[in-house]
């Protein structure tokens, strides 16, 4: 242990140690903690808007399916069958 202890540059170490000041120790250690919860609220927000954004167009989609030709003509007929038994008008 003596001669591990012989190795290690205590002074040097003791003059860094002495020169280290807390406030700006603490100021650095609070700029990467706001920096990492930037990060991940930057991630949670795009996340969230990706999400919001497929939904919007899975709507438009199913709205212009929803309007095709197929729909048309289905809605045709069924207004047709329904003018036929007297029963005109949505139900």
């Amino acid at each position: 242990m003596t001669a591990l202890v012989g190795r290690v540059p205590v002074e040097r170490i003791s003059e860094q140690a002495r020169q280290a000041h807390p406030g700006r120790v603490a100021a650095g250690v609070g700029a990467w903690l706001l920096l990492g919860a930037g990060v991940v609220a930057a991630r949670v927000c795009a996340g969230a808007w990706l999400g919001v954004a497929w939904a919007g167009c899975a709507v438009a989609e199913g709205w212009r399916e929803g309007r095709s030709a197929a729909w048309r003509q289905s809605v045709t007929a069924r207004e047709a069958r329904r003018a036929h038994a007297g029963r005109a008008g949505p139900r």
